[in-house]
């Protein structure tokens, strides 16, 4: 039997072919010499290197090669592009180490669709547990006003809206995600339930009746949250089912702002604060923003990146900004 080590070689077909080295980020060679058809792709290349490693399925593999200018940052090598010309590889390589590949493992993978259905979960399963059992957490009997049922809808609301987008509306470029994310969006999600439904429910955070604001504010948590449904439909329907394609968003709040769909959502919590007139939900919602912004900034800059106007490429409105119309 062939043993699979370091002088592994590959002649995938006969003809013209690009000669490839694969080595590990420590500079051990892996596959010392694959002869790749002209014009494979990345996944060609993924699929050869699974069938080579078992242990390296085609989800655990990051792929990368060496700037062709000055730039020190490697070249990550995205599903669906050709090869060649990526990088510093080239088809007309006579020598398999002057077209070296770097290869990652990115270590035991989930499928973002189930992390996304488990970290919503938890939220929409504990949160009720201080609302509807109280006692249990508090040691003694507690009324329950009309505030803290608002916030018991508003919050199973949310969280049901993110399990129906899961399952209907996202259509996700990534088939997979590190393992470890599933522990740490849980471990975000799941502690924010507790942390504000001990607080809303328990600590006689909230007013202790409804007023005409409170319902306004309940009003404009309801608009913000179809806003965030809205923006994540038409992002849904930017990209073909079973594509990686990728263009401008237009329309609705997306012609003032890259991530409307984040403005949304921080609006969203913000209303759901102001109207149970709970700290613990502004820190929450305060946390979320952060994060949602640096999200947001990333997003703003690939658009501008990738839509250049260069080489009948779309060009990015310069006048949108981030997250905040005419502001950020």
């Amino acid at each position: 039997r062939r043993r699979r080590n370091s002088q592994t070689h590959s002649h995938f077909t006969q003809g013209t072919t690009m000669k490839l080295q694969v080595i590990a980020p420590s500079g051990a060679v892996l596959i010392s010499q694959l002869d790749m058809p002209t014009g494979s792709t990345v996944d060609d290349l993924k699929r050869t290197v699974a069938n080579q490693f078992t242990k390296f399925p085609v989800e655990r593999q990051r792929l990368t090669v060496a700037a062709s200018n000055q730039s020190t940052t490697p070249v990550v090598l995205k599903d669906g592009v050709c090869l060649a010309g990526q990088g510093t590889l080239r088809e007309d390589a006579q020598r398999a180490e002057d077209n070296q590949v770097t290869l990652k493992d990115l270590g035991p993978q989930i499928g973002y669709r189930t992390v996304f259905l488990v970290e919503y979960a938890g939220p929409l399963l504990l949160y009720p547990l201080f609302s509807t059992l109280p006692a249990l957490f508090a040691g003694r009997a507690l009324s329950y006003d009309a505030v803290q049922m608002l916030a018991l809808y508003c919050w199973s609301g949310h969280f049901l809206k993110r399990l129906y987008e899961t399952v209907f509306v996202h259509r996700f470029s990534n088939a997979t995600m590190p393992l470890f994310n599933l522990y740490k969006n849980c471990s975000y999600y799941w502690s924010a339930a507790v942390f504000v439904g001990f607080f809303v429910n328990l600590q006689n955070d909230p007013p202790s009746t409804a007023t005409t604001g409170t319902y306004l504010w309940l009003v404009a948590f309801v608009l913000c949250e179809l806003g965030n449904l809205k923006c994540h439909l038409i992002l849904s329907n930017l990209r073909p089912p079973g594509t990686r394609v990728r263009a401008i968003p237009r329309g609705f709040l997306f012609e003032l702002v890259s991530c409307p769909n984040y403005t949304c959502e921080i609006l969203a919590w913000l209303c759901f604060s102001l109207m149970t007139g709970s700290w613990s939900s502004l820190v929450f919602c305060l946390v979320g923003a952060v994060q949602m912004h640096a999200w947001a900034k990333g997003k703003h800059a690939r658009y501008l990146k990738e839509f250049n106007g260069s080489e009948g490429r779309d060009l990015y409105p310069s006048s949108r900004k981030v997250l905040i119309p005419f502001v950020l």
